[in-house]
């Protein structure tokens, strides 16, 4: 019996970086598999942690900006959407068509690239990884004790 077919995977991280400082928060995840014909994402549920690092940021802008594309995502290769533009194999590129890079609160990672059996499934994990706020049962990083203790 064969295993599952690995397709390959393109994502990127989308980040919201505050204009006036070079601070930037992960808000969400997009994944883009061509031959698998997926494009979808992911995006933060509550915005407070956003607006609590950065109390001047729109989280009804955020909340539609990131709604806008999770609809472009979940259309990608529709029908519709091929008639306008056939669908990029490269997710830069699909990417630039939703959000253009000169909006520069807006930002998205390099890349990232990989192979999987389930691009759907990616996406979820993905955003777990990236994106998610820790549980308060999960340890993320170094506190000052732990970093002392090392020395």
């Amino acid at each position: 019996m064969p295993g599952p077919v690995n397709h390959p995977f393109q994502a990127v991280i989308v980040r919201y970086c505050h204009p006036a400082r070079d601070e930037q928060l992960n808000v969400g995840v997009v994944v883009l598999s061509p031959k698998y014909r997926f494009m979808g994402a992911r995006f933060l549920d509550s915005w407070s942690r956003i607006t609590a690092a950065f109390p001047s940021a729109d989280p009804v802008w955020l909340r539609d900006i990131m709604a806008t594309i999770q609809k472009y995502c979940e259309g990608y290769y529709s029908s519709e959407q091929s008639a306008v533009k056939e669908p990029s194999s490269s997710i830069e590129t699909a990417f630039d068509y939703v959000l253009p890079r000169e909006d520069a609160s807006i930002m998205r990672s390099e890349p990232i690239t990989g192979i999987a059996d389930d691009p759907e499934r990616l996406v979820s994990e993905l955003y777990d990884l990236y994106v998610a706020p820790p549980r308060a049962d999960e340890h993320r990083g170094w506190s000052d004790d732990d970093h002392e203790a090392a020395q």
